[in-house]
């Protein structure tokens, strides 16, 4: 029974707003690392998609967010947890921009 609440949890984690967001869409957006290592470190079953889109025009991934926000320590928790699965050659649906181009762009030299 613990198993089961525990993929329901991470299932619902994984589950996207109305703009596409999911959890750590969010967290990694606004900073919030610890959220961000945590979830990651739960999804080790797969549950929780690194390289999820929002469903915008725009199509930006957790780690696009984070570049974007000038979070460094969550891009490297990014990197360092979702190595094998994260795709950082993503580029966005309309202006074509990947997470490295969204860090150039707003000027972040730390990430």
């Amino acid at each position: 029974q613990a198993s089961s609440h525990g993929a329901t949890v991470l299932a619902e984690l994984s589950q996207q707003d109305n703009n596409g967001w999911n959890a750590l869409m969010w967290a990694a957006a606004h900073g919030h690392y610890r959220v961000v290592s945590l979830l990651l470190k739960q999804a080790v079953v797969g549950a929780l998609d690194p390289n999820a889109r929002e469903h915008s025009a725009a199509g930006r991934t957790a780690l696009m967010l984070a570049c974007l926000g000038g979070h460094a320590t969550v891009v490297r928790i990014l990197l360092r947890l979702s190595a094998a699965r994260l795709d950082v050659n993503l580029f966005t649906h309309f202006d074509r921009l990947t997470a490295l181009q969204f860090a150039c762009k707003a000027t972040r030299r730390v990430v």
